[in-house]
């Protein structure tokens, strides 16, 4: 078992502390929409890559940004539902998290 399942496996179990967004979210999704990231940013074959990226990162983000959208003190954060928008403030959080950059 690698370390993204693991991060996933405890993701899951710890699930209740977001649970406002698990009435559209469940984790079955998360994997999906990780991978949606994955194909935009990895530094393989993404239509826009950032050199250093992995699928652990955007785990791992992927989780941080579903809490920040749980909170007030985050209005500009809400989850939807997967979609460019949740892609691109991931890329953000990541590339500043991360001090990571755009592959050259």
């Amino acid at each position: 078992m690698n370390n993204s399942s693991i991060l996933l496996k405890m993701l899951k179990s710890i699930s209740y502390l977001i649970s406002p967004l698990f009435n559209k979210l469940t984790m079955n999704d998360l994997p999906d929409f990780i991978e949606y990231v994955w194909s935009f940013y990895n530094s393989d074959d993404g239509l826009y890559p950032i050199e250093g990226i992995t699928k652990e990162m955007i785990l791992t983000v992927s989780w941080l940004y579903l809490q920040m959208c749980c909170y007030p003190s985050f209005p500009h954060y809400t989850w939807g539902d997967g979609d460019s928008l949740d892609r691109e403030h991931v890329r953000d959080i990541i590339l500043e998290k991360y001090n990571l950059s755009w592959s050259k």
